[in-house]
């Protein structure tokens, strides 16, 4: 079981400067991971479509390609839209930075630390709040609330249909422009304008610890009912 503990997560939107491993002019988003050592650690890459993009995992100082690494806890996955570097029985070694990068613009770097293994905390972090199921017509906005408790600095990740990656944290990674996320921390917005039958499905508010917790919302978009016109007798 993937077991990588987020101690705490900022995304910044930085321009390219401090280093040669990512595309000249790409703003990268800057994930910081903490891991517990001995759990296994995953990387996600938020690329949705491995026919059309290369991706390549590479360490700070060395130009290898990680998927051909020669250690055997280390490997890359393709999952749920993401391409993710795997890091079973992470350990001090493994600290440094790590980047993703793909042939158009998009660069995550990771800047992960290893600490060591911690006694389990008293206050579980939960989702107290997620909005009902919703039943809107096309044309509508609708915005899906996610509020949770004792998660600070653990990232908040919004789902479609368990595979499709909308948001990480305050970032938002869906390309839908009618998408948008309204954050007032520690409750995560993701609205939609101008609802499609498209945006139909279940959405999933997540947050990404050893164990994933997730609560989902059902958003079922109908056509607009036509009015009838009885013809004149």
């Amino acid at each position: 079981m993937v077991s990588g503990l987020f101690l705490f997560f900022s995304v910044l939107i930085l321009c390219w400067s401090h280093s040669s491993a990512a595309p000249a002019n790409v703003r990268p988003v800057l994930v910081h991971f903490l891991a517990t050592e001995g759990n296994t650690a995953l990387l996600r890459c938020p690329i949705g479509n491995v026919d059309y993009f290369t991706v390549t995992w590479r360490k700070q100082g060395s130009d290898s390609d990680l998927a051909t690494s020669s250690d055997s806890r280390i490997s890359t996955v393709f999952k749920d839209s993401a391409h993710s570097l795997q890091i079973e029985n992470i350990q001090e070694s493994d600290a440094g930075t790590y980047y993703c990068v793909a042939n158009f613009p998009l660069t995550v770097e990771y800047s992960v630390k290893v600490l060591p293994p911690q006694l389990p905390s008293s206050s579980e972090p939960l989702i107290t709040h997620i909005t009902e199921d919703q039943e809107i017509n096309v044309g509508d906005a609708v915005e899906l609330n996610c509020t949770i408790a004792n998660a600070e600095g653990l990232p908040v990740i919004w789902t479609k249909d368990g595979k499709t990656i909308l948001s990480v944290g305050q970032v938002k990674i869906s390309r839908n422009p009618r998408i948008a996320l309204n954050l007032d921390i520690p409750t995560y917005g993701l609205s939609i304008t101008n609802a499609q039958e498209s945006d139909a499905g279940r959405y999933e508010c997540v947050i990404t610890r050893d164990v994933l917790i997730k609560k989902s919302v059902e958003l079922k978009v109908n056509q607009p009912p036509v009015a009838l016109i009885n013809p004149q007798n």
